[in-house]
This record gives structure tokens, sequence and C-alpha cells, in this order.
């Protein structure tokens, strides 16, 4: 019955806060999230299958793949899909998470709770970064 109780908790935390305090508590949640993840290696591309390798234990099914602007880190499914339509602040919880475990933030380009296929996010290339390994 996980999504009664966070439907309920999402309920309660609007009523008993403003919308900063949420998502004070929510950016709080992807940072004690991202710190779970061991996220090494010396390439973009090293970091990149750690980072799907963590997303995936925790459910969303993703992927990456390099491209012309930088790279695309996709994720299939959302583990809140029953709550996210409801409401922005799980969709903005994850991307705090990509941005967390990437090291910079990344520009949404699809989103699932708005009837895309994946929640897809461009991790552009810093400068003097290659996308080569």
């Amino acid at each position: 019955n996980y999504r009664n109780l966070i439907s309920h908790l999402l309920d309660q935390l609007k009523q008993q806060l403003p919308p900063d305090g949420i998502n004070v508590i929510f950016e709080g949640v992807a940072q004690s999230m991202a710190s779970q993840a061991v996220i090494d290696g010396a390439s973009m591309h090293d970091r990149l299958d750690a980072i799907v390798d963590y997303l995936n234990t925790q459910g969303y099914n993703a992927s990456w793949e390099a491209a012309s602007e930088g790279y695309l880190l996709h994720t299939h499914n959302c583990p809140y899909h029953h709550l996210s339509a409801e409401t922005d602040t799980l969709c903005n919880m994850d991307f705090k998470l990509i941005a967390t475990l990437v090291g910079a933030a990344p520009r949404r380009l699809s989103q699932q709770a708005r009837g895309d296929t994946s929640c897809t996010y461009l991790i552009p290339v810093r400068s003097g970064q290659s996308l080569n390994p």
C-alpha cells in the first residue's frame, strides 16, 4: 500500500509546508538516494554506466547513449508513475537525483508524467570534454 501511503504523505506535506519547504525535503531525499550510489570512473562513459546500474537497482530501467550535444540518459520506467501525474514533486526529485549523480544540471527533454515513453535528460558535454571514451 505504498502508493496510498505516499499519496497521503504528499497531501499532508502540501497542507503543512510551503512549496519551498516541500522542495527542500525532496531535494534532501534525492541527495540521500544519490549518496547510496557508487559513481566512479575516469570517463563519462564509465560514470554513466555506473549511474545506469544504480538507477536500474532502483527500478528506473535506465539506459544512456551518446548524442551530438552530449549524452542522453533515459529512464524507461517511473517507480512513481502512479503519483507523478498528480504532482511535479517526484519528477523534480528525480531531476535533482539525476543532476547529483551526473554532477551537472541536465536538460529534461521528455517526461513520462506528460505522456512521453521515457524521461530523457540531455547531459551536455563540458568544454574540453570529448564524447569518446
